[in-house]
């Protein structure tokens, strides 16, 4: 058969169709079996929710990452645009609290409701459910760091554990962890691990040091302003910094200092702490972001140029920024002053249902958006809403609006159309997630896990 027979050859020229369409099939098969599609970078301030920053890290490309109850964000300061991360591009879950990057520019995430750890190369997601074999690793990750050895750390409900690429070590009470599990994590340049716990019925919380072979607990009764541990920091030098909602206590190896509003702080709950390349130390608390240089106190607030005073988080960028995680975005220091970025379209504002009727029942922990209609008829100006996540509206007796949020609770003022954050006598703030006659009612600290009831009286607050 000729060169040209064999052209003409009805099998010749079905092979010859089909091999593009085998290709064509090769090539989405291979997309289907990849891994999910990494989606588009928008800006920030497009996002289709409400932003409320749990944890920052940067990674070694310069990109800021975010968690959030509403999955992960990578952050390009530069561009200010934002790449969303959801389940469907990969999350094991979508309610994050601790971010951290490994020393080979890996993410990881950590799941606060199931405990799942999610880890991106760039690229690729790879999820981690059952660590060292076991399904009792409790239900949510606090925090992520990382050791000077490169190994990562996770603090969970119950546990903290130790990953080095190959194998996961967990930690209990047992061998010296505070009762309950790990609320926050740091690491010392020497390799120390310290820890943070919670204080309940159970157990005493406070702060334990790990040096790799021996433990060693601190309390109250060492020095410590509080024994519910939300923040830790360890400078160059080595002394530790513990933030709690009493204020933030100091170790530099022998004694305890303590500062609080007193002192220089914007409020006395440290919700995260921060070192900058100067040695100053950096906490974000709901009032404001303090700095402290050592000898003099900074606050810094919205009319200085932040997007919220509420701060709930806060890092440090490779070129030695300072960025805050606020309600709304992130806030930028350079040492002159304050960039921001949007995230969202804002926190929902609340309202009564239609028709004026004031709220007088639990709602779920995030409140969706009012309608028109709602808030045509809202008593009070949602224009001056400072802007924080709604846990559970309350009416007093005398008529007036509270609302629990993550920075207290907050009052309504229908004369000067303004919101106020209700204090405890001595100043200090009322925390709580549901509010009842006798008080606010608080389901667990920062990411705890207890029940009680602050006995104070609203009727008159």
């Amino acid at each position: 058969m000729t060169g040209s027979d064999r052209s003409k050859n009805p099998m010749n020229s079905r092979l010859h169709l089909d091999v593009p369409a085998v290709l064509i099939i090769l090539t989405l098969l291979a997309s289907a079996c990849g891994p999910p599609p990494t989606p588009a970078p928008v800006p920030c301030d497009t996002l289709p929710y409400s932003f409320l920053p749990n944890d920052l890290a940067f990674d070694h490309d310069g990109n800021l990452w975010i968690t959030s109850s509403d999955g992960a964000l990578r952050l390009d300061t530069a561009s200010g645009l934002c790449t969303h991360f959801t389940k469907e591009n990969g999350l094991a879950e979508e309610l994050l609290a601790a971010v951290a990057v490994g020393p080979d520019g890996d993410v990881w995430l950590g799941g606060y409701r199931n405990g799942d750890i999610s880890r991106f190369d760039g690229r690729r997601w790879t999820t981690y459910t059952d660590y060292d074999g076991s399904a009792d690793k409790g239900n949510g990750i606090f925090d992520i760091t990382v050791a000077p050895d490169g190994a990562l750390w996770f603090g969970v409900a119950r546990y903290a554990y130790r990953f080095d690429g190959q194998t996961w070590t967990a930690y209990t009470a047992d061998d010296g962890l505070p009762r309950l599990g790990v609320t926050a994590i740091a690491a010392a340049p020497d390799g120390t691990i310290w820890f943070g716990g919670t204080e309940t019925t159970a157990g005493t919380g406070g702060l334990a040091r790990f040096d790799g072979e021996s433990w060693t607990s601190y309390t109250r009764d060492d020095g410590l302003v509080d024994n519910d541990i939300e923040a830790i920091a360890v400078a160059p030098d080595g002394a530790v910094w513990v933030g709690t909602r009493r204020g933030v206590s100091r170790f530099d190896g022998e004694a305890w200092v303590t500062y609080t509003e007193n002192d220089g702080l914007a409020n006395n709950w440290v919700r995260d702490i921060a070192v900058g390349p100067d040695g100053a130390v950096w906490f974000a608390t709901p009032e404001g972001i303090s700095r402290f240089d050592g000898e003099h106190w900074t606050i810094y607030t919205e009319s200085d140029g932040l997007l919220s005073d509420s701060g709930r988080a806060i890092t440090v960028a490779p070129d030695g920024r300072i960025c805050a995680g606020v309600t709304g975005g992130v806030s930028c220091f350079d040492g002159e002053r304050w960039s921001a970025y949007k995230v969202g379209r804002g926190v929902p504002t609340p309202s009564p249902a239609p028709g004026g009727t004031p709220l007088s029942t639990p709602t779920p922990l995030s409140m969706p958006a009012p309608s028109p209609t709602a808030m045509s008829s809202s008593p009070f100006n949602t224009a001056t809403w400072p802007g924080e996540e709604i846990h559970h509206p309350w009416v007093a007796p005398d008529s007036r609006l509270r609302l629990a949020t993550d920075a207290g609770i907050r009052c309504f003022d229908p004369q000067t159309q303004t919101w106020t954050i209700l204090r405890a006598a001595g100043g200090g703030l009322y925390q709580g997630h549901f509010l009842t006659e006798r008080g606010p009612r608080r389901r667990g600290q920062r990411l705890g896990g207890r029940l009680y009831r602050d006995e104070v009286s609203l009727e008159a607050a």
